[in-house]
């Protein structure tokens, strides 16, 4: 949270009454916030902060606008208001990361080990987001980057303005408004669906166990070709199959210029429609 102040300000509180040696331990090593839980006591951190009965409110000035860098072992990361910074870094071993604000910044980075990732607006030039075993769900987001969930979904409700590397080990991923973006998604065991409003550059979707569902905008011209292992190409465009089995097919559709859409799916449904 964000504070009028030129100071850091730090809120502790609970619900029920606390020993001096359960409060949580707060150290300034050369220029570095470090909180530590208190002792015989269930409490965990957090970045806006709360949890449990437990909690604490890391204030920061407004016009702070450097680096910030995060770091818990657990407890969850909630921010709980607009912020603006440098670059942020945040490595999470256990507990979810929650941006219920605005974050504007050159580059974000999240790494979480257990847990999941809410974000409800970012905008940046570079953002690399991963997920070891947890969800990743996003309202808006704008700039270029790699993104990955071993284990747990991917949603994205607006994607912008960038180059985007998603991949997924077991898991769905559903991009719901995908604006002037190109990239390659890569799902190992899951389904993907994406609405494209706007492509700038070559796409790949790829699906090693899946179905592969893709809405294009009506605007949108496009050179497709599609690769289907085990299950069916089908769509509301004019499909050519290249062999007899309707394994392999291109589709050429709008006067260019093309974008290039490169789909394949090995075990799983391709299909393609545009409205």
């Amino acid at each position: 949270m964000s504070t009028n102040e030129k100071v850091i300000r730090i809120a502790e509180s609970s619900n029920r009454a606390l020993e001096e040696r359960q409060l949580f331990q707060f150290d300034n090593e050369d220029g570095i916030l470090k909180v530590r839980g208190g002792k015989g006591y269930d409490n965990n951190l957090m970045f806006g902060f709360f949890m449990h009965l437990h909690k604490i409110q890391i204030y920061i000035p407004q016009g702070y606008n450097k680096d910030l860098v995060l770091t818990t072992s657990s407890g969850d990361i909630i921010f709980l208001s607009d912020s603006i910074a440098e670059n942020i870094l945040i490595n999470q071993s256990s507990g979810d990361l929650r941006v219920e604000k605005s974050i504007q910044t050159n580059t974000f980075k999240s790494f979480l080990s257990s847990g999941d990732m809410y974000i409800a607006h970012i905008t940046c030039k570079e953002y690399d987001l991963k997920a070891s075993s947890g969800d990743i769900d996003i309202d808006y987001l704008k700039g270029s980057g790699d993104m990955q969930a071993k284990s747990g979904d991917i949603t994205i409700k607006e994607l912008k303005d960038g180059e985007y590397d998603i991949q997924s080990s077991s898991g769905d991923v559903r991009l719901l408004n995908v604006e002037d973006c190109f990239g390659e998604i890569n799902i190992s065991s899951g389904d993907l669906e994406a609405d494209y409003t706007g492509i700038t550059g070559e796409t790949k979707l790829i699906s090693s166990s899946g179905d592969i569902t893709l809405n294009l905008a009506k605007n949108i011209s496009f050179e497709m070709e599609a690769v289907c292992m085990s299950g069916d190409i089908e769509g509301n465009l004019p499909i050519v199959y290249k062999d007899k089995r309707e394994k392999s097919a291109t589709a050429t559709v709008g006067n260019g210029p093309y974008a290039k859409l490169l789909l394949k799916a090995s075990s799983g449904d391709i299909n393609v429609n545009q409205n």
